[in-house]
């Protein structure tokens, strides 16, 4: 390596500086390319095996799809479905039955009649498929459209149970028979010939303007009681839908939904005909009588109601039977 001596006269003062110069290719050292040192390879715990799924979850149904593989997911509960029923149309496009859980797949049959307005009516089976495959046979009597009364369940192995339904919501819990037969064969039918549905004939009823009244009253057997609903409007056109569910025997039962009262006591007079007091917070507001025609096609609904100024307001309502 060489140095360079340089003399420099600055302010009067004298500096001596030494540079150093590069040396010579020659004498550079040559440091060796260091070379990579391999990382050992990392010891791979084995990963344990899963534990066997249960039955539980191993039988749940595919509910989504991730990347292209089915992720499973369980089923909901039918108790978190409660409240989301519907109407659906039987196979035949023809009758509205009522479900109380709706499935996408879910069909019907309906073997009964159908009323004005579309929906089931009275007795028959009504027959439940899942992806064209009967699932479910259920006897019993329809009020529009929905299960009420004393019904026999068949499932899909040929079990029978029996249970009760009011207003198309299974009401007692399901007992197996192994004597099947048919609802009218386990609870006597006294009063079939106020059981079905009827419908107001307007013009042969003299009903006065502004006052409540029943379009559609249907009866029907709910063991050894019997339930009465009524569809139609109150005094200002609103529609209403009521039900009463008790017997014929003079004592009060209430009465769901009627704008005008909330008791209701019926009397059974004769085999034709019925009469019946309306009770309002424990007071008597009105009363009345039914009388099914000698042929057995038509009732006459003879009632005087208070009105809201306090004077006795008298309608009369025919009914046809459907």
């Amino acid at each position: 390596m060489s140095v360079v001596i340089r003399l420099s006269l600055i302010a009067g003062m004298l500096f001596i500086t030494a540079d150093r110069l590069p040396a010579p290719i020659s004498e550079v050292e040559e440091k060796p390319t260091p070379t990579a040192t391999p990382l050992p390879e990392p010891k791979l715990k084995p990963k344990p095996l899963e534990k066997t799924k249960t039955a539980d979850t191993a039988a749940q149904p595919t509910a989504s799809v991730e990347s292209g593989k089915e992720r499973r997911k369980p089923l909901r509960p039918f108790a978190s479905d409660a409240g989301a029923g519907s109407y659906r149309r039987t196979i035949d496009g023809q009758t509205l039955v009522w479900n109380n859980y709706p499935k996408p797949d879910d069909q019907a049959a309906w073997s009964g009649q159908t009323d004005s307005e579309g929906y089931a009516t009275g007795s028959g089976q009504l027959t439940w498929y899942k992806n064209r495959v009967p699932v479910s046979v259920y006897s019993g009597t329809m009020v529009r459209g929905k299960l009420h009364g004393v019904v026999t369940d068949q499932d899909a192995n040929g079990k029978k149970y029996q249970g009760t339904f009011v207003d198309g919501v299974k009401t007692t819990d399901w007992i197996e028979v192994t004597d099947f037969r048919v609802p009218s064969e386990v609870t006597p039918q006294p009063d079939d010939g106020f059981m079905g549905t009827w419908k107001l004939n307007q013009s042969k009823s003299n009903i006065p303007a502004g006052t409540y009244h029943n379009n559609t009253v249907v009866y029907a057997q709910s063991g050894d009681q019997v339930t009465i609903t009524g569809d139609g409007v109150d005094g200002a056109g609103k529609a209403v839908h009521q039900v009463w569910t008790g017997k014929f025997d003079g004592k009060d039962y209430p009465a769901k939904g009627a704008p005008t009262h909330d008791m209701r006591a019926y009397t059974k007079v004769d085999a034709n005909t019925l009469t019946y007091t309306l009770m309002k917070d424990g007071k008597n507001l009105g009363n009345g009588k039914v009388v099914i025609a000698a042929d057995g096609k038509s009732r006459t609904v003879t009632e005087t109601m208070l009105g809201t100024d306090g004077k006795p307001v008298n309608a009369t309502s025919v009914f046809d039977k459907q």
